[in-house]
Parts: C-alpha cells; structure tokens; sequence
C-alpha cells in the first residue's frame, strides 16, 4: 500500500471529530466509546471551529483508493479553554489517531514525522496528553517527547523542536565568550547523562553496533564537520555500519561539562584517540575533537541522543 499524507482543511472538521474519537485509548477488553463522547465539552475543544489561527494537521491517505486511513493535528490554546496536554500558549497540543484496521503498518510514525516537520518551522515545541498504560507511548519517547507533567493514569509530553536546535548551536557561541550557562542542579540526571555519554564511546570501541544505536532517539541528527546533517537513526546505522566494516575505533574521552535541566541536558568535551584500519581499503587516523551532545530523557527517565556534533579541537594549522 502506498501512502501520502495531505493537509487537514477547514473542511476536515467533521473527519477530525471521527479520528478524535479514535484517539481515545481503550484498554484490552473494554468497550469503545461512543462517537457522541466528543460532544464532551472537554474533548470537542480539540475539534470545534477546525482551521481557526495555528491549527494544522495532516491526513495519512491510501494512494491507490483515496481513502483516508489516520490524521494528526495541532491546536494552540490561546483562550481559557485548554486541552488535557496544555503546556503554554506557545505551545500546541498533538492529537492522533489511525483507524484501527491500519495500525501497525507504521502510519503513526508516517503521520508524525510529517507533522513535526511541519512543527518545527513554526513552533519550539509540541506537548500531548497520553494514559501511562497506552502501548503509544513508546512510539513519542522514539520521537523525542519526554513527561513534563503528571495527572495520575494520563500524563503529558513536550517535544521540544527548535529549543534544541538553538540551544545546540548557542553552548558553544556562550562557551567561546566565557558566559557559562546557568542550570538547575540535578546531581542523579547528571550521573546519567554521563553514562550515555561515556556508554557510546565504550559501544564504539567495541565496534557493537545494535548498543550504539540504544543512545539514539528515532529522530537524532548527527552534524559531522563540513558534510551534511544526518538526520535520524535509521540514517545514522549505516554510518556507523561502514565505520565499523572499515575501522576500529580506539577511544579515549573526556567530559568537561554537564548541564542538566529539565528534560534536556548538554554534554560538553573532548575525544582523542586513533581510528585503526580493519582492511587495507580504510586509512587509519589520529583523532582528536571536541563534541557537544544534546540529550533529552523520556517517559521512563533513560536519556537518549538527539544532537550530536563536533570538530578538530584544535585548528587545522596547528596539527
């Protein structure tokens, strides 16, 4: 089946109150709610008046017949009406849903690599309210989003977009000018986000592809010096498939600075070491660069790499 997704309209409204009801998560062995449910003034605040200012959305449909087979849309809450994954009013909420008789055929992850896409020029982040027992949690940890609040069985996730990016490219600018950045302590985060980063360069060494790639959000982009970004795992595995194929890796790194705050942290420092050749077709070299690591921690507290770029420590003249 070929799949392409389309925008939402104005004229979706009716379309997006079905897919509204579909989002609602039903335990095993529970009976579905009735379509009337989203009449509920709490649930038709994420549908009525569809295509006012900020709203957008997506609909996932079947190439060859036409039909539509999921949605995902965002709502800002600049009034006193809010969804249950209210953040600010910067921020939209995410709602999805894929009809029951195509889900797990990846339409999900279709529909939000879309969507956040879209996001992501406009917005510094997107929240979502989910139940804690809702097999999709999995599926926003892959894609970055991590718990900021919690209301007991439901709780609510924020994928931060351009935030990180800025805050990747701003470390180094702040560094360079000796204007450090404040963050609240988190001794226990800290200890963890150093263990991902001292993990990876452990997994390199000993060239363990499938425990390099666990460091890994779905949506981690990788920013080597002078060549373009690699966006996403499954664009980073092969990467790391031919270096492995080519090279062993021999790694010594060092840590100068962790900051954890919230759900996002940075990692700051310094590799140095050598990249011996495995076959006569790969030279071996000397490394020496200095990184920074932009993580952010999900649902279950693990931290994930979703940022990761470096350079020669020193400059070119001067090896």
């Amino acid at each position: 089946m070929s799949v392409r997704t389309r925008s939402a309209t104005p004229a979706d409204a009716a379309l997006l109150r079905e897919y509204l009801v579909l989002a609602i998560h039903v335990p095993p062995g529970a009976a579905p709610p009735p379509a009337s449910i989203v009449d509920r003034s709490d649930l038709a605040v994420y549908v009525d008046g569809w295509g006012r200012y900020g709203d957008d959305g997506v609909v996932a449909v079947d190439d060859r017949t036409g039909h539509d087979l999921g949605a995902a849309w965002l709502r800002l809450w600049p009034g006193p009406d809010t969804g249950y994954g209210y953040v600010d009013r910067a921020t939209p909420e995410l709602a999805i849903a894929v009809r029951p008789a195509h889900r797990g055929r990846g339409i999900g992850t279709y529909l939000l690599n879309a969507l956040l896409e879209r996001a992501s020029a406009r917005h510094r982040g997107v929240s979502l309210s989910v139940s804690r027992d809702n097999p999709a949690v999995r599926l926003y940890e892959r894609f970055g989003f991590a718990v900021v609040g919690d209301a007991g069985s439901s709780m609510t996730m924020l994928r931060r977009l351009v935030a990180l990016v800025l805050l990747a490219w701003a470390w180094p600018i702040a560094a360079a000018a000796q204007a450090p950045m404040s963050c609240a302590p988190d001794a226990r985060g800290a200890a963890a986000v150093r263990q991902v980063a001292t993990g990876i360069i452990d997994a390199d060494n000993r060239r363990d592809l499938e425990r390099v790639m666990t460091f890994y959000a779905a949506d981690a982009v990788l920013l080597p010096p002078n060549s373009e970004p690699v966006i996403g795992a499954d664009a980073i595995r092969p990467r790391y498939e031919q270096l492995f194929e080519d090279l062993q890796p021999r790694i010594e790194g060092r840590i100068d600075e962790v900051c954890v705050s919230g759900s996002v942290a940075v990692v700051r420092g310094v590799n140095h070491g050598r990249m011996e050749p495995r076959t006569g077709a790969a030279p071996g070299r000397e490394l020496s660069d200095a990184y920074l690591m932009v993580l952010t921690r999900r649902a279950r507290g693990e931290w994930r790499i979703t940022r990761l770029m470096w350079h020669p420590d020193r400059p070119i003249a001067d090896r």
